[in-house]
This record gives C-alpha cells, sequence and structure tokens, in this order.
C-alpha cells in the first residue's frame, strides 16, 4: 500500500435539502391534538396547569367569563 492510498480523502457527498427544519409545535392538554406554539397558553386542565392550543384556550376562557 502506497501513501498515495492512505491519504486520499473521501469524494464530497452531494448535498441534500432536509425538509423545513425544526418546526416547533407540541400537544394540547386539553383535545390531545398536536398544533404550533401560536396562540398557546397556559391554563388549568383536569387540575393541572397545561399548554393547549388557541381554540381550545378560547373555547375555556369563553366558559370563564359569565
Amino acid at each position: 500500500m502506497t501513501s498515495d492510498e492512505t491519504t486520499r480523502q473521501a469524494p464530497d457527498v452531494p448535498f441534500r435539502h432536509r425538509g423545513l427544519g425544526m418546526a416547533m409545535r407540541f400537544r394540547c392538554g386539553a383535545c390531545s391534538n398536536p398544533s404550533d406554539t401560536e396562540g398557546r397558553g397556559l391554563r388549568h386542565v383536569a387540575g393541572l396547569r397545561t399548554y393547549v392550543c388557541k381554540r381550545c384556550k378560547d373555547r375555556i376562557d369563553a366558559r370563564r367569563k359569565p
């Protein structure tokens, strides 16, 4: 084996796009559906303070207000 064979670098790997990247999502504590973090809020659900989606947050707030 010559030094040329041991010092040769591997060929470059072609770049492949991996998608959208990191998209912040969470599972709603009220409806258990995956949702975006936009509009979420902390609410009490079944005695626990947990993050809920915007739709569930609006529904909980509507029940609270007289």
